[in-house]
């Protein structure tokens, strides 16, 4: 019997509401408690299960503009005229849906809701055309691993270990396919078994590592988008606006966290958060005084770096360095950090356990700064003038590679000369006539 010749009491539309309406007259209290609690465990998965049904027909009806039937000139109108409901997001939603098979079997088979779905489509959505078959299988296999022994301290389940790297063998062979679809079963079992919070920072960490120039340019854009804007007001008071690179703004709020925390622990402290933050701030400021040069005497708050071996590498399809609190770095940003911060750099193994972190004793001392002061007087770099007082130390031969502080392979460079040598990649010439690159001293210029 087809719809249009079944009687309207027995349509799909009737049966479900005579099903829901069969449900709230019988309300799970008066249900026995092992059947109350069934109960809600299939009417959750249905629900999910329904809402693919909702999109499938947005998706149909923008298709074959149904929403004329009505009198609606769009899917949007249609959907915001709707009494009970009808979320016009859920337009997009619809047609990503309706390209992801795995994503709408893994809802329908009840092992995925429909909020990690939604994540899924998106990130699916931002994957590049097309990446290097070396580039795509580092981010794959080596990509995919490390998120799933990092959720996990190492210990993952073996039998998700092991379904994992079937997915990703499928998906690194399956040279036919576009990029998204050979990504789509990888995806959705990350988000069946990563913890849902982090599933959206996972999924963009993946797909990012496709394209590295492009996800380095955005990182970029931050640095050139800081600004910090300090005026006076009327009454005498100070309006603070502006925002900090990340690992500026991290190391400013370590500082602040680290001198309200005395006052934290005292029980007569009434100050509201913020106000013991602002006396923070003036304590930090009232601290400066009296140091020279680029305050390195005093202790600077920690900044700690996650990054794995094949980050170190600068290895194809790596995943990008980040902070404890899951803020992207360029790994030539880290470089830089090696030369000034007080940083912990935790290097991860395949399995995810750390096999090393750095100490703090990078830091050139108090007398190499003195020595450097007297030599260079201010930035080494050929032609600019800015004074020692806004230099910081600069392993020309890169921390990461010598493990050790020599004062000859120290030079002061200003901040933006030193943002030049790591993220920016160029070969500048020294005020006595050398040159310096990414990676050490250099013969020339760069050709």
């Amino acid at each position: 019997m087809t719809l249009a010749t079944m009687p309207p009491t027995t349509a799909p539309g009737h049966l479900l509401t005579e099903a829901i309406d069969g449900l709230l007259a019988s309300p799970s209290v008066e249900l026995a408690p092992v059947h109350a609690l069934e109960r809600l465990g299939t009417v959750l998965t249905e629900s999910e299960r329904l809402a693919v049904v909702a999109l499938d027909g947005v998706h149909d009806m923008e298709e074959r503009q149904l929403y004329a039937l009505d009198g609606h000139g769009g899917t949007a109108g249609w959907l915001r005229a709707r009494r009970n409901g009808g979320d016009p997001t859920m337009r997009a939603f619809a047609r990503r849906l309706a390209e992801r098979p795995h994503v709408r079997d893994a809802i329908t088979s009840g092992v995925l809701s429909t909020d990690l779905a939604e994540k899924v489509c998106a990130a699916l959505s931002s994957v590049p055309a097309a990446a290097p078959q070396d580039t795509f299988e580092g981010v794959v296999v080596d990509g995919a691993q490390q998120v799933l022994t990092e959720m996990f301290g190492g210990s993952a389940n073996q039998n998700h270990v092991a379904e994992l790297a079937r997915r990703c063998t499928t998906a690194v062979e399956a040279t036919h396919l576009d990029v998204d679809a050979r990504l789509e079963p990888v995806f959705v079992f990350l988000a069946q078994t990563v913890p849902p919070a982090v599933l959206k920072r996972t999924l963009r960490d993946l797909t990012e590592a496709l394209v590295p120039a492009a996800s380095d340019d955005e990182l970029d854009e931050r640095y050139d988008a800081e600004y910090f804007d300090l005026q006076q007001v009327l009454d005498g008071r100070w309006h603070v606006d502006g925002y900090l690179d990340p690992e500026t703004g991290t190391a400013l709020n370590a500082e602040l966290d680290r001198r309200m925390a005395t006052d934290a622990d005292d029980p007569l402290c009434l100050e509201s958060p913020g106000k013991r933050r602002a006396q923070a701030l003036g304590s930090l400021a009232r601290d400066g005084r009296g140091f020279e040069g680029s305050g390195n005497d005093r202790p600077a708050a920690d900044i700690t770096i996650v990054a794995t071996e094949r980050t170190m590498a600068d290895a194809p399809g790596a995943l990008a360095p980040r902070m404890s609190d899951g803020t992207r770095m360029r790994l030539e940003t880290i470089h830089r950090l090696g030369c000034v911060g007080r940083i912990a750099a935790v290097i991860l193994d395949a399995a995810g356990k750390p096999i090393g972190a750095s100490g703090t004793h990078r830091n050139a001392t108090r007398r190499e700064r003195r020595a450097l002061e007297a030599q260079w007087g201010g930035c080494a770099v050929d032609g600019c003038n800015q004074p020692f007082s806004r230099t910081r130390p600069h392993h020309v031969v890169p921390w990461w590679l010598s493990k050790i502080t020599r004062l000859k392979d120290l030079i002061p460079a200003c901040e933006h000369h030193h943002h030049d040598i790591h993220e920016g990649g160029r070969t500048l010439r020294l005020r006595d006539g050398r040159y310096i690159n990414p990676t050490g001293w250099a013969d020339g210029p760069a050709s």
